[in-house]
């Protein structure tokens, strides 16, 4: 079932035979996705199992790939038994940093810039469309970088793009509703589940601040005036850096206020394996009791396989939101 391949300076090694365990992770817009491999270390040849840092590996299930990446550490116990974690791509965009001027220029156009810069392969990167006026990032994650340049065009023209890592590619694509989903529910797949609804981080009034001069400011509010009938007033204010018009300010304030007016509800669950389902994606959940048969985003996943079996954890949210980006 468990399929573990690795190059080791240069020899190609099968060592899915070695596999006691795989512990496969990850979560939105936190990259990279991780793999953890615990396997008998002297279970080859009869000698002791040794892997370079570096060393390309690939693992999966059921003949099917579902991680390519790299051995980014390895350990060793006196019992023989070796544990390696490796992660894909997306780790030299996280833990890579530079600064970077960009000017007019597309998310995807300053996406595919930054890998070529820092020779990641790249795979299909969408057209993101809204063209970025001015970008000034000093002394940031690479990873940052990108996200700053797609929450910008979110804010602008509504559109979320997903930035991840497959079959060891950076890819980037355009959010839309999926036509097929998997579906969870009570009664079936799901083993323990927690449901929970939260207003903490909800706003039904957006202030936008944008200051010219000392004594020239453009000012937008945009407001739901029916959920602070409910909730009470809950604002949020942001100062606006970027050379937009009021126009522009009034359009990322609706955007703003449309992500930001609802209530959160989220669940954590266990479940049987499905290894489609991981972060960045959707499913369909179906708890009885609760009465809710709705469609959820996977925020985070861990993914479990021993021998034949196969579980997972899942986070999922109700809404499917970019990351708030604070600089």
């Amino acid at each position: 079932m468990i399929g573990l391949l690795i190059n080791n300076n240069g020899q190609q090694l099968d060592l899915s035979g070695t596999v006691q365990e795989v512990d496969w992770s990850g979560r939105k817009f936190q990259a990279p996705r991780q793999l953890k491999v615990t396997l008998r270390g002297d279970s080859l040849y009869g000698e002791l199992i040794q892997v370079a840092s570096g060393s390309p590996v690939t693992f999966s299930w059921k003949k099917k790939q579902l991680f390519r990446g790299y051995v980014f550490r390895y350990e060793v116990n006196e019992q023989g038994i070796v544990t390696m974690i490796a992660y894909d791509q997306m780790y030299y965009l996280i833990n890579n940093s530079d600064t970077y001027t960009f000017e007019n220029q597309k998310a995807s156009a300053i996406l595919t810039r930054i890998c070529k810069d820092f020779s990641l392969k790249i795979g299909s990167v969408a057209d993101t469309g809204y063209v970025i006026k001015s970008l000034v990032q000093e002394e940031r994650p690479l990873y940052d970088i990108v996200l700053r340049a797609l929450d910008t065009t979110f804010k602008q023209n509504g559109q979320r793009f997903y930035l991840f890592d497959q079959g060891g590619k950076v890819q980037l694509i355009k959010r839309s509703q999926p036509a097929e989903m998997w579906v969870i529910e009570t009664g079936g797949n799901i083993t323990h589940y927690s449901y929970s609804t939260s207003i903490e981080e909800a706003a039904n009034r957006v202030k936008y601040v944008r200051t010219i001069e000392e004594e020239k400011r453009i000012v937008v509010v945009e407001e739901n005036k029916d959920l602070q009938k409910k909730w009470g007033v809950l604002q949020h204010y942001e100062s606006v850096v970027d050379d937009i018009n009021e126009a522009q300010i009034r359009t990322r304030a609706k955007t703003m206020l449309k992500k930001m007016a609802q209530e959160k509800r989220s669940f954590e669950l266990t479940a049987l394996g499905i290894p489609d389902i991981i972060s960045g994606g959707a499913v369909q959940i179906n708890v009885e009791d609760l009465g809710i048969k709705s469609r959820f985003y996977v925020d985070q996943d861990a993914h479990f396989f021993k021998g034949n079996y196969h579980s997972m954890d899942l986070t999922l949210t109700y809404t499917d939101e970019l990351p708030e980006v604070g600089f």
